[in-house]
C-alpha cells in the first residue's frame, strides 16, 4: 500500500535521507535508489508517495518512491528460470518440429520427382522412335536386341542395326562397315 509523506532530511553527498509520513508516523529511510526517477535530486520539502518496506537489518525504509504528480512504472516482472527454462523447451519444440516437417517435404519432394522423371522416361522410350541420320529409307528391319554378326542374314541388315540399334558388336575394327568377313566384304 502507498503511503504518502515528506521529505525532511537530505543528504546530496551520500544520497540519502528521511521522510516522515503525513499520517505522523516515525521517520523512514530512504536512499536515492528507491526513487523512480533519480535523475532529478530530491529536496527537504518534496511531497512524495512510497511503499513502506524494511532493510536487510529490519528497520523501516522506503520504496518505490515518486514525488507529487510522477507516475510510478512498474518495472516488468523478472522471469524465474523455470519459466525461462518452459519458454527454451517450448522454442526448442517448435524449432524441431519446424525442422522435422522441412525434412518431411524434402523427403517427399524428392520420391515424387523420381517418380515423375521415371515416368517421364518410360514415356520417351515407348514413344518415341529410333531415328538415325543414317537410316534415309524406311526400313523392314527393326532392333530386336541382335548384336552379333552370326545373327544377321545379309550386310543391308547387318548395315541397318550397326547404324540404328545400340550396342551392336559387328564393327571389330571401328571403320563402319560391319561384317566385313561374313557379309560386307
Amino acid at each position: 500500500m502507498r503511503t504518502n509523506g515528506k521529505i525532511t532530511h537530505w543528504n546530496a553527498e551520500k544520497g540519502y535521507g528521511f521522510i516522515t509520513p503525513s499520517s505522523g508516523a516515525k521517520q523512514v529511510f530512504v536512499h536515492i535508489r528507491a526513487f523512480h526517477n533519480q535523475a532529478q535530486q530530491p529536496a527537504v520539502g518534496d511531497m512524495v508517495t512510497f511503499e513502506l518496506s524494511t532493510d536487510r537489518q529490519g528497520r523501516p525504509c522506503a520504496q518505490q518512491v515518486t514525488r507529487a504528480g510522477e507516475v510510478l512504472r512498474r518495472e516488468p516482472r523478472r522471469e524465474s528460470a523455470y519459466q525461462r527454462k518452459a519458454r527454451h523447451s517450448r522454442q526448442s519444440s517448435s524449432l524441431a518440429k519446424t525442422i522435422g516437417f522441412l525434412v518431411f517435404l524434402g523427403v517427399l519432394g524428392v520420391f515424387v520427382y523420381t517418380r515423375i522423371h521415371e515416368y517421364l522416361l518410360r514415356a520417351e522410350v515407348t514413344t518415341l522412335p529410333v531415328l538415325s541420320p543414317y537410316q534415309e529409307t524406311p526400313s523392314s528391319f527393326h532392333c530386336d536386341g541382335r548384336t552379333y554378326c552370326s545373327e544377321m542374314s545379309s550386310c543391308e541388315e547387318a548395315t541397318f542395326f550397326i547404324r540404328n540399334c545400340p550396342g551392336t558388336k559387328m564393327d571389330g575394327d571401328g571403320d563402319g562397315v560391319p561384317c566385313e568377313r561374313q557379309w560386307c566384304g
